[in-house]
Formats: C-alpha cells, sequence, structure tokens
C-alpha cells in the first residue's frame, strides 16, 4: 500500500463516502414512512420529481403540462418545408396519475437494505419515465393526411412540348410519397417527451425512367401519323386516348426494337370493349375497339422516318381512318406492331388527339439532306373491281438533296 498513489486513495475515499452517504440516506428514507414520496433522482420527461409526494408531483406535471400545451408544436420537416402540429390539434391527453404511479414504484421492494441499494442506484442512473398519453388516432390520421397531399407526387419523366415550331424540354421530377404509418410512429415516440423536438417525415422517392441528359440529340420532328377517331363512340374515343396516353413520352434508343403490344399491355387492346374477329389471320375493321387507330398513326410516322419495320399486320378490309395500306392492325396475342430505331440516337414517341384526330409525332435527329416521300398504288385484286378487293403496293422512296437514292417495297395488301 506503500506505493498506491495518495489521489487514487482520496478517490475511493469519496466514492466510499458517497455510497455510504447514499445507503445511509436510503436507510433514512426507507424506514421513515415516506411511500408516497418518490425516490430522489427520478425523472418524468426530464422535469424533476425526486423528493416529491404524489400530490406534489401530480402539481408539477399539471403546471408544466398546461405550459407546454399552449406553446409547444411537434414540428414535422421535410426538406425546407415544415409543419406544426399542436398536441391538441392531433388529440393528445397525457395521463398525469398514472405516469407519477409509476414514478412512485420506481425502487420500492420489501426489505430496507435494498430500497438503500436501489436509492444509491436511481441517484447515479436518473431514471427518466415518458409521459403517458392517448391519442385521437382519427385526428392524427387526418393531419398527416393533409400533410402527405401536400408531399406526394408521382415521378415525371423529361419530355417534349411542341411551341411555335420548335421542341419545347420539360424536365423530369422525381416522385414523393409520404410513408403515413411510418411517420404516425414516430409522433407517437416523440409525443412522451413534452418538448419542441423536431420529426423528419419519412419520404421515399423514386426515380423517373427519362432524365433530360437521355434527350440529347433530339432536336427534329422525323416522321408524323394522323388517324382519325370518332369522339362519338364512347367505347373507342376511351380506347384511343388510353392508349395515346401510354405511347406517349416512350423513348426507343439507337438499335432497340419497339413492340406496340408490349408496350400497351393487355389491358388495352382490340378487345377493350369486343371480342376481336380474325379472317384469314386479320383483323376486321368492325371489331376494332380503337388501338388500331393509334397503332396505325404511329405506322405512318414509321414510314415517313425511315425505320425497319419488323411487323406489320392489315385489316382485313380496308378501314376508312387512314390511307390505304398505311393502317396497322394490332391484337394482343395475336398482332403486332415492332420496328426498330435504325438511327444514331434516341427517337421519343410524341403522342396526343386534337379534335378528332389521332397524332404521332417520332421525335428524333434527322439524316441531313434526307427526305422520305410513301408512294401508294392500288390494282384490283384477283380480277375483282372496287374497293372490295383491292391490292395496295406501299413503296418508301429516299432522297439526298433532291435526288433519288432507293425505292423500296414496304408492303402487298389485299383488301376483301
Amino acid at each position: 500500500m506503500s506505493g498506491f498513489p495518495k489521489k487514487y486513495l482520496v478517490v475511493l475515499a469519496v466514492l466510499a463516502a458517497q455510497v455510504f452517504v447514499s445507503i445511509i440516506g436510503g436507510l433514512v428514507f426507507a424506514s421513515t414512512s415516506r411511500e408516497n414520496v418518490i425516490f430522489p433522482g427520478v425523472f418524468i420527461s426530464g422535469i424533476d420529481v425526486g423528493g416529491l409526494t404524489r400530490d406534489q408531483a401530480m402539481k408539477t406535471m399539471e403546471q408544466n403540462v398546461a405550459d407546454k400545451l399552449k406553446t409547444v408544436n411537434i414540428m414535422l420537416k421535410y426538406g425546407k418545408r415544415q409543419w406544426p402540429l399542436s398536441f391538441r390539434e392531433i388529440g393528445v391527453v397525457y395521463d398525469i396519475p398514472a405516469t407519477v404511479e409509476n414514478a412512485l414504484k420506481i425502487g420500492r421492494r420489501h426489505k430496507y437494505f435494498d430500497d438503500s441499494l436501489m436509492m444509491f442506484r436511481i441517484r447515479n442512473q436518473k431514471p427518466d419515465l415518458p409521459l403517458q398519453f392517448s391519442l385521437d388516432e382519427s385526428k392524427l390520421k387526418d393531419v398527416m393526411a393533409g400533410v402527405s397531399s401536400e408531399i406526394n407526387a408521382r415521378e415525371r419523366d423529361a419530355g417534349f412540348s411542341i411551341g411555335e415550331g420548335h421542341l419545347i424540354v420539360q424536365p423530369e421530377a422525381r416522385g414523393r410519397e409520404f410513408r403515413l404509418q411510418e411517420n404516425i410512429k414516430k409522433i407517437k415516440e416523440n409525443l412522451a417527451s413534452i418538448q419542441n423536438l423536431p420529426v423528419m417525415a419519412e419520404v421515399s422517392e423514386t426515380a423517373p425512367r427519362i432524365n433530360v441528359s437521355d434527350l440529347s440529340g433530339i432536336k427534329d420532328s422525323i416522321g408524323l401519323g394522323v388517324t382519325v377517331f370518332p369522339r362519338s363512340n364512347k367505347e373507342i374515343s376511351q380506347n384511343v386516348l388510353l392508349v395515346v396516353q401510354k405511347l406517349n413520352g416512350t423513348l426507343i434508343k439507337p438499335g432497340e426494337s419497339f413492340s406496340f403490344n408490349q408496350n400497351i399491355g393487355q389491358a388495352v387492346n382490340e378487345s377493350g370493349y369486343r371480342k376481336p374477329v380474325l379472317i384469314d389471320g386479320r383483323l376486321t375493321e368492325e371489331s376494332s375497339g380503337g388501338a388500331s387507330r393509334a397503332a396505325s398513326a404511329l405506322y405512318q410516322a414509321v414510314l415517313y422516318s425511315g425505320l425497319r419495320v419488323r411487323e406489320r399486320h392489315a385489316h382485313f378490309t380496308s378501314p376508312g381512318y387512314v390511307t390505304q395500306g398505311q393502317d396497322a392492325a394490332v391484337a394482343y396475342g395475336n398482332l403486332d406492331l415492332r420496328f426498330e430505331n435504325t438511327t444514331k440516337g434516341s427517337i421519343y414517341i410524341h403522342t396526343y388527339t386534337k379534335g378528332t384526330r389521332v397524332m404521332v409525332n417520332l421525335l428524333g435527329s434527322k439524316t441531313d439532306g434526307q427526305t422520305i416521300q410513301v408512294d401508294t398504288q392500288k390494282t384490283a385484286a384477283n380480277g375483282q373491281k372496287g374497293p372490295s378487293g383491292t391490292l395496295v403496293k406501299v413503296y418508301r422512296v429516299f432522297y439526298n438533296g433532291g435526288v433519288k437514292v432507293r425505292r423500296e417495297l414496304i408492303s402487298e395488301d389485299n383488301y376483301r
């Protein structure tokens, strides 16, 4: 012991004295009739209630909670935005008596020596009980729904609008979804503290499929297609509008192939409102539900843009909404329209309706000096005369600087 530093002896002596005082104090505290007194060192939501009687602790807490209810809000934050949520607004009612009873139970044992040890432990640990409360779930959900409506937004792909003869780039936007249940849980966790603590809102974000950078190099209209539809026919109109909406904004990168059926899906097809009727593997105009009108406008745009056609089907009879030989019949699982982007840049499909017209504009980058014409030739088929038996040949003619470069046969269709 002679070599033990004196400063450590002093520290040990101080600690021993503290332990001794705490034990003696605990014995005195526990040996007296103080069942209604909270052990020293106990806190409720940051408020010291140690050494107070049940009534004193309740009065202290009521005063503090009353003040807090007037001034304290839970501040819900997301980015630079914030929403103050008052306790009254979300229906919080604190249960002070139940919390004080829990505080009184801390450290209570049947043997005095145990109580003295608990008193020493409590003074050092300083337990802080959360203030018990009840909550009006419906009020909280209503408030959270209001916040949710301000935050939620669908992601938006970058795209184009056309104004005064030039393309206007519309930037992308990330989607946001307010995670309702997770945020309600965080609010509840913060309520017991009755402190003005910020709550960072849980919001999930989704990235758009197309960014502005994906549209670089797209500056021209390379092909335009137009068909008509009867707005008076609810079935056809609804199908046309839905297909146009689904097609719009599709981006096709160089070398990629496009499938009408894969992009539109089974929900929107010729069987949308009536079962498709196929004769010799070809769709009849009468069974068309409207999707073929959009597909035909797209096919027209593909012809004039010079893209390679991989699959296309004519109707059994010539439809009246498009030039003969430029129609495209589609029926999910049976007939598809497929083509390949053979240009050096990406192609953006811009679709919309104007009055009774379906407009499909393929946007990309024109080949310098190149123009394309579509030549349609009609002859009687199988010795028959008139529109009921017409053979239609469609040629595509390429020009460079006004000089014809090549002429290619695209299709031969026999309309019955």
